[in-house]
């Protein structure tokens, strides 16, 4: 079994649920495979012809984060704080031990071909891309935890998975 400890760097920020480092490992789940498990960075939506939110990207390094960003000036358009629930970190790690094993590309498809979006996983020193919405069946459990932690996070909605901070308000689409 493999148990990967974020520190306070991770899950276990003091922020606004006053949660700390203790509370905050992640569960201990079999690795299917003889390698490691695999370390999260991020995930996210990016739309390449785009005016407005054109990349959603959730990252676990200081807690859970979804920044919204337009291509243009404005920059950062939103930053939505959360954690992971308990539910939220064994899912995360359970999706880190089979990514661990799992034999990825760098890229599925044609991410962005003809305006259609993409989504990016960041493994450590790996990126991964693929068409929105048409993940390769080796990372949809990926796909479907970022759609539903982004969601969450831009709704301001706890979930089974996470729990939003308390000051948060939902993003509302320009």
């Amino acid at each position: 079994m493999t148990t990967r400890l974020f520190g306070c760097l991770f899950l276990g920020f003091v922020g606004p649920l006053g949660m700390g480092c203790e509370a905050q490992s992640l569960p201990s789940v079999p690795v299917p495979c003889d390698g490691a498990a695999a370390t999260i960075e991020s995930v996210g939506a990016f739309f390449g012809e785009c005016g407005g939110p054109c990349q959603q990207t959730v990252t676990f390094d200081r807690g859970l984060q979804l920044t919204i960003e337009d291509w243009g000036e404005s920059g950062v358009l939103a930053e939505q704080q959360g954690t992971l629930t308990e539910a939220g970190r064994l899912e995360l790690a359970t999706l880190q031990a089979d990514l661990g094993c799992a034999d990825l590309q760098e890229t599925y498809g044609c991410p962005d071909c003809a305006d259609g979006g993409g989504t990016r996983l960041v493994l450590g020193d790996s990126t991964h891309t693929w068409e929105y919405s048409s993940p390769p069946a080796e990372l949809l459990d990926v796909d479907t935890w970022f759609l539903h932690l982004r969601d969450a996070l831009r709704d301001c909605s706890s979930t089974e998975w996470v729990q939003v901070a308390n000051d948060c308000e939902a993003f509302r689409w320009p």
